[in-house]
Parts: C-alpha cells; structure tokens; sequence
C-alpha cells in the first residue's frame, strides 16, 4: 500500500479507538461488549458520512469527473463496514438475553415487536444486509469484475444505507434515551451529509448544465438537415 492508504488505516484504527473511550467517559457503567457496541456503531456512522462528503467535496474544488474508485473513500468504507458489522455482532449480546430472534419478535407471543425498539432493529437488519454487500465488493477483484460502472452503481446504496443507518440511531436513541452529545452527533454528522450532497448536486447542475430534451432533439433535427 501507499504511504497515504497506510495513514488512512492508522487514522481509521485511532479514531476507532477514540470513539470507543468516549464512549467509556460517557457511559461508564456498561460493559465491554456494550460499550464497543456503541462506540464502534457512532464510528461506523461517522466513517459513512464521510464517504458520502468526499464527492462533493471533489467537485467543490471544480474537479469534475470523479473516478470510479477513490482509495481513500473506499479505505474508510471498508471501515466503516467491518466497525458497522461488529457492531451488530456486540449489540446482539447487551438485550434479551443475548437471544437474537427476541430482537424482532416478542419474548412470550412471538409476535412481531411493533414498536420503536423492533422498528430500530427491523432497519437495523436492512443496513447490515447492504453494509455486508458493499464491504464483500469494496475490492479491486470486484471493480474489474463488474466493470466499473456497474460496480460504481451498486456502490450508490450507500445513500439508503446510511438513511437507514441514521433511522436505526434515532430509534435507539429514543428507546434506550442516550446522553444528549450522541444525539447532537448524529443530527450534525446526518446535516452534514445532507446539506453536503445538496451543494454537490447544485454546484454541479450550475457548473455543468443537462443539456434540456428539447435542445437535444432540435439539435439532431439540425444535424440531420
């Protein structure tokens, strides 16, 4: 690897582990398999915001055509990925008991639980099966397999990925009532995405207007004349 990609793993891997120890200050009273399920979830969500900023970052500096993949966006995907997954793998040993299927269905009636903790964790599922899929293909195989394009357009459901995400948060947080600096994070870290892919999206329709339908259709009238 490139000196740059091996700085973004050691700042990935410091920033994981500083999450975790806020986490610690924050909430001292929880165990270990607790605590990394928060602390490695806030990580998670942060590493995806910060995927979904880079291109409009790129295109905010006037660079107009972004390459399919960019290592570091991909480097911190992978990131937040494997934190996101253990995530899941931790968190289904803080409730119930450690019995997964209570996650969804009632303990007694096993109905399904229709409430904001089995909501949380019915989009929490959705995410995982999406984080799983684009961790399993964030590899150069995988980008040569699918040609590019096809691979870049698997690589857009980082947009409902991270929608989910963020519901699966705040339904947490509203079931369980974390400490206010974690709900403060995640509405600024959502803004942030929000107001970021908005500008992308504006400044480039601006820079770099569609050419309208009709345009086009007068203009192949012109040609062909």
């Amino acid at each position: 690897m490139s000196r740059a990609r091996i700085l973004t793993h050691a700042a990935m891997t410091l920033l994981a582990a500083l999450s975790c120890v806020a986490t610690s200050k924050l909430k001292p009273e929880i165990g270990l398999a607790h605590l990394l399920t928060i602390g490695l979830g806030y990580f998670s969500l942060a590493a995806m915001a910060v995927t979904l900023l880079i291109g409009p970052w790129r295109l905010l500096r006037g660079q107009r055509r972004t390459p399919v993949n960019i290592n570091l966006r991909r480097d911190i995907a992978i990131w937040a990925g494997i934190a996101g997954l253990l995530h899941v793998v931790f968190g289904f040993q803080v409730h119930m008991g450690g019995n997964i299927l209570h996650y969804f269905f009632l303990p007694d009636s096993h109905m399904p639980q229709i409430n904001p903790f089995g909501a949380s964790n019915a989009l929490g599922l959705a995410a995982t099966v999406l984080l799983a899929l684009l961790l399993i293909l964030s590899n150069d195989l995988s980008v040569r397999l699918l040609r590019g394009k096809r691979w870049k357009a698997i690589q857009r459901l980082n947009y409902p990925l991270f929608a989910l995400v963020v519901l699966h948060t705040w339904g947490y947080q509203y079931t369980i009532k974390r400490p206010w600096i974690m709900v403060l994070l995640s509405v600024v870290v959502t803004g942030l995405v929000v107001v970021g892919q908005w500008r992308g999206y504006r400044f480039y329709r601006l820079q770099w207007p569609q050419p309208s339908a009709r345009g086009s259709l007068a203009r192949l009238k012109n040609s062909a004349h």
